[in-house]
């Protein structure tokens, strides 16, 4: 929520006492209470003096503040330092990665805390199973498998990615060593050995000598300045007759969002903390020119980090599936199919039953309109490189 006056005062007095007990040569841990309500407002690692708490035991804390100072003070000075050990391929030229690179350094998104649990499987088996009618090129049954995970971000996915797909190694890339950092944390902590992290720009992967079986792009080409690029520019890295996975926002399912960003344009909200309050405000109280409360479904709502890559990111494109199409077409790529819910297969194979493999991306566009919301959560598919190299 938006602070009111009296909270804000409060707030700056509060910071005022802790950050002057931080700096007392004889503090304890009797303010335990003390950061664990400044933390429902700000973050702790914005307190002057917060290092110190580096040199108290953990065990001499209060049990309810621990996690606390464990997960929001600890773990992001470890990161720092973890951060400056990743390599990096090359310096980050483009004007719209140095944003987006600004942004996830600022505010790494998501800092998830469960890997959650798969039973171990083969890729190929994984996607025969996924996949109407595919059937796994022969590379997936002989030997180690390279996957690429671009804009890996903090790691999540690449990190089950290399957990839960057998004879894989996986090289997890992103704009932001921060990101990285916290995949690198939870990769120690998971004992993930298979995976490596490098920070580097899609559009600087010609200076990357290596080659994937598999690419995984998903939630970054849209956020590029040329989408068309970033997807060339890792095609050249992918080896013939491999598979890439791209995720990709919807035009038809992001209508609300896409409001929301022209207001946000229009009112000239800051990308802040207070402009993303401001918003969220206005959107409770039903102070909005428009009816938003379906944006309030969403999770990411209610955290800065998540609002902030909902509505506020400094580059978004969307896609209807015949952009996908004519996207695909100019790569050469063979559509194999979208990820999807068993209830959507099925709704779109009572309305085409004769595209049995559900790769029609014409059917796609009709489908798509009649069912606006069906993609919410991104176009999540997969495509095939032909079996010859190609400049």
């Amino acid at each position: 929520y938006l602070y009111d006056k009296e909270e804000t005062d409060l707030i700056q007095t509060l910071r005022e006492l802790i950050e002057s007990t931080l700096y007392s040569s004889t503090h304890g841990t009797e303010f335990g209470h003390l950061l664990a309500l400044y933390g429902m407002y700000e973050p702790l690692t914005a307190l002057n003096g917060i290092d110190q708490v580096k040199t108290t035991s953990m065990k001499d804390w209060p049990s309810y503040c621990q996690p606390l100072i464990k997960n929001s003070v600890l773990h992001r000075f470890e990161e720092i330092g973890i951060a400056q050990s990743i390599e990096q391929l090359s310096n980050i030229e483009d004007s719209v990665s140095k944003d987006v690179k600004q942004q996830y350094e600022e505010n790494p998104y998501p800092r998830w805390l469960h890997l959650g649990y798969n039973t171990p499987t083969n890729y190929g088996r994984a996607l025969e199973t996924e996949l109407a009618g595919f059937r796994a090129p022969e590379y997936f049954n002989m030997g180690k498998i390279k996957v690429l995970v671009a804009g890996a971000g903090t790691g999540r996915h690449a990190l089950r990615v290399a957990r839960y797909f057998r004879n894989v190694e996986v090289l997890a890339v992103d704009l932001s060593k921060r990101s990285l950092a916290y995949a690198k944390r939870m990769a120690d902590k998971h004992d993930i050995q298979n995976i490596r992290f490098l920070c580097a720009d899609i559009l600087d992967f010609d200076a990357l000598d290596e080659e994937f079986h598999v690419i995984e792009c998903s939630g970054v080409l849209h956020h590029m300045k040329d989408p068309q690029a970033g997807l060339h520019a890792l095609l050249r890295r992918l080896k013939p007759n491999g598979l890439i996975k791209l995720g990709l926002y919807s035009y038809q399912a992001r209508g609300i969002v896409r409001q929301m960003r022209q207001l946000i344009q229009e009112y000239d909200l800051p990308i802040s903390a207070s402009g993303i309050r401001t918003m969220r405000q206005a959107i409770l109280e039903g102070n909005m020119p428009y009816d938003f409360k379906g944006i309030l479904s969403s999770q990411d709502f209610y955290s800065l980090s998540g609002c902030r890559d909902l509505l506020f990111h400094i580059q978004e494109h969307q896609f209807e599936p015949l952009e996908l199409k004519e996207m695909l077409n100019q790569e050469k790529l063979k559509f194999l199919g979208f990820v999807l819910p068993e209830q959507v297969r099925q709704s779109f194979t009572k309305d085409h039953p004769e595209d049995s493999l559900l790769t029609n991306l014409d059917n796609w566009q009709e489908f798509e309109q009649k069912n606006p919301n069906t993609f919410a959560g991104m176009f999540q598919f997969y495509a095939q490189k032909p079996n010859i190299r190609r400049s």
